[in-house]
């Protein structure tokens, strides 16, 4: 029994012994297998590091896969640099021959660029553009096909094809490794060319452009290249440059913030690593003694261990540049020079400078609109209304037209009109305004200027009144001249007639009548050259509620008289008035008192003063019967019976003397039958010259 159980023991370990020798047998073959691939993969690196080309490596690496998998033929289809299309560059066998320089476009699922190696055979070839022209035909029946990728770029795809079903996933993974060495090598020789490209065009840039291009050492402060313009632009060779020294033939160092800076700092600063990017411009003196500015733009140039050794630079002659810039400069302070004149102008020139875009709006204005419009440039930049609204409200239709024909026709804007000053009077202003034309051609804006004519309005109106009384005064001299002599010669002899009649002569009583009436005329043709004959003024400040006070005064009796109550409302503050007290007082009251006359018992009479620009006015206003239109009108006239009363013979000349003055009196009246009398005297250092009145 014991004999049996081990023999069984026997067998039992030789079969362990057998399946352990036939798994290293396989083992042994794997690797044999495993060292094949790694001497072929190692051989086929190294014969991809022989090829001068891009060309020829890529036709190398055909070959080589080719080679290595006893196949048919191979092939790679590289793809342009967008990515759209796909050209086979490099076969191998002559079966895949005909596919050589074949384009086709890389929009095909398969060429996706994913990276997935795959196994064709006849059945599934035509899914791939390239392996469907190939297996099923001349006897080849199945194929390879892996992306050539290094990282996330895909350079292309490689194909490989043979007359057996022999390939496996073995065979897959080992092709895959070879098309990953190859993409390595295509990005290499790529790498290379682009280098040599990229070192022909530094090097025609180098010797044929003006520029010169440098390397400069901070140890040594030699140059470890200079590009043969340096003779262009200096007339010194590199070998007299090295000799005498760069920095001998400079005169001057100009940074971008600093002006004739000492070449002993920049040394400094380079030796102790505190320059990056450089930019200056020299001043230096050629071989040939002419003066040239050269300008230095360089960044710094790092050894393995990131420590800045160098710089790498080039030297530009910008000295058609520095004169362009110096003329610039100049011209730019005298522009500055122009703009400082320009805004003093506009700002101290005694007009409303402004400029307005289409529809009105206002988007400049000078400081001076607050003495024409009461309102600063603030509050109506702020506010465009305010310049509209301050428009009088009769003006404002023909001034809105005549700027929107400015707009539409290309054509200066000039209008006279009235503005509501911020305190409520009324200013009389000339606007005077032009087109402004944008670069496009179009009206971008008005620019125009706005005079205050108030002053000028009311003088002209001054003169006006000026030549009216003078006229008047004239034609009256003239006629109490003529009346005069007839009048005396008439009276004379009335009177020496009715001397020599006897008192019970019939005739008497009318020659007493006919005395009587010539007295009576004579008395008229006083009063009028009273009125004609000129005042001799005397003006001197005079405060005008000062001269109400003294009429009132003066006139205190009569108010008791007729139980007249007065109320006064007189502003405070007003300057004093230009004017003769004396004469002033006397018309002053002659207005009072002609209202004192015309008021009934228990009236009441209102005085109201104020400032009005360049004028101080006092209102007077009482109570009157039985007031006609004509009496209005005909309030001033002399030698006139009202229908309220008689007309005081001072009222007349009460006008003439305030006329005199530069002032203006004018009676109105209300709804509710009362007069109201305004009168305007011209202030202490006004524009209005009294004399002119």
């Amino acid at each position: 029994m014991s004999d049996q159980n081990g023999s069984a023991n026997q067998e039992t370990r030789v079969h362990h012994l057998e399946q352990e020798l036939r798994e290293l047998r396989d083992e042994a073959v794997r690797l044999q297998d495993e060292l094949n691939t790694t001497r072929a993969l190692y051989a086929f690196v190294s014969a991809l590091g022989t090829s001068p080309s891009l060309g020829e490596s890529l036709q190398l690496i055909a070959d080589k896969i080719r080679e290595f998998f006893g196949a048919v033929g191979s092939c790679l289809a590289c793809l342009d640099a967008e990515a759209k299309n796909l050209t086979i560059t490099a076969c191998a066998g002559n079966k895949i021959e005909p596919l050589r320089n074949r384009w086709l476009a890389a929009s095909s699922p398969q060429f996706d660029g994913r990276g997935e190696a795959v196994i064709f055979e006849a059945d599934v070839a035509g899914d791939d553009p390239i392996a469907g022209q190939i297996i099923g035909g001349a006897n080849v029946v199945s194929g390879m096909r892996a992306p050539l990728r290094m990282g996330s770029h895909c350079f292309g795809y490689a194909y490989v094809f043979s007359e057996e079903d022999i390939f496996t996933g073995t065979h897959l993974d080992t092709f895959l490794r070879l098309t990953q060495h190859a993409a390595a090598e295509i990005q290499r020789s790529r790498t290379e060319q682009l280098l040599r490209e990229s070192e022909e065009r530094f090097r025609f840039m180098a010797e044929t452009t003006g520029d010169v291009i440098y390397r400069l050492r901070y140890d040594s402060m030699t140059y470890d290249y200079l590009s043969p313009g340096i003779f262009n632009l200096t007339g010194y060779t590199r070998d007299e440059i090295e000799e005498y020294g760069f920095g001998k033939l400079i005169l001057r160092i100009d940074t971008p913030s600093e002006k004739n800076i000492s070449s002993q700092a920049i040394i400094k600063n380079r030796l102790e690593g505190k320059t990056r990017e450089y930019r200056a411009d020299y001043l230096l003196k050629t071989k040939s003694g002419e003066l040239k500015w050269i300008r230095d733009h360089s960044s710094p140039w790092y050894d393995e261990s990131a420590v800045i050794i160098g710089s790498v630079g080039i030297l530009s002659d910008v000295s058609e540049y520095k004169r362009a810039e110096e003329r610039i400069e100049q011209r730019t302070v005298e522009l500055i020079e122009s703009e400082e004149r320009y805004r003093s102008l506009v700002e101290n020139v005694p007009l409303v400078v402004y400029r307005m875009r289409p529809r009105g709006h206002v988007f400049f204005l000078n400081q001076f609109v607050e003495q024409v419009f009461g309102f600063t440039a603030g509050e109506i930049l702020c506010n465009p209304e305010l310049w509209h609204s301050r428009v009088h409200g009769e003006d404002q239709g023909r001034v809105m037209n005549l700027r929107d024909a400015s707009f539409k026709e290309a054509r200066d804007f000039f209008a006279e009109y009235r503005i509501i000053h911020k305190n409520g009077h009324l200013a009389y202003v000339l606007d005077h305004a032009v087109p402004f034309y944008s670069t496009d051609g179009r009206i971008s804006s008005l620019d125009g200027i706005i005079m205050d004519m108030t002053g000028r309005v009311r003088l002209q109106e001054q003169l006006l009144r000026a030549e009216s009384l003078k006229t008047i005064s004239e034609v009256s001299q003239r006629l109490a001249h003529e009346i005069r002599n007839p009048l005396v010669s008439a009276g004379g002899f009335a009177r020496l007639l009715l001397s020599s009649m006897a008192s019970s002569d019939p005739n008497r009583e009318k020659v007493e009548i006919i005395v009587r009436e010539v007295g009576r005329l004579e008395s008229i043709l006083r009063m009028i050259i009273n009125y004609i004959q000129p005042l001799e003024l005397k003006p001197v400040p005079t405060e005008v509620a000062d001269l109400l006070h003294s009429v009132l005064r003066k006139l205190a009796g009569s108010f008791e008289e007729k139980c007249i109550r007065t109320k006064l409302q007189l502003a405070a503050q007003i300057p004093p008035a230009a004017v003769d007290p004396v004469l002033m007082e006397q018309a002053l009251e002659a207005l009072v008192r002609n209202a004192v006359c015309h008021m009934p018992t228990n009236g009441r009479i209102f005085f109201l003063s104020m400032q009005e620009d360049e004028f101080a006015k006092l209102c007077i206003r009482y109570p009157a019967e039985h007031v006609s239109n004509d009496d209005i009108e005909h309030f001033f006239y002399p030698f006139t019976t009202s229908h309220f009363g008689p007309g005081d013979s001072d009222l007349p000349m009460s006008k003439i003397i305030i006329t005199k003055h530069g002032g203006h009196v004018h009676a109105a009246a209300n709804e509710s039958s009362e007069i109201i009398l305004t009168v305007s005297l011209p202030l202490q250092g006004s524009s209005v010259p009294a004399h002119l009145a």
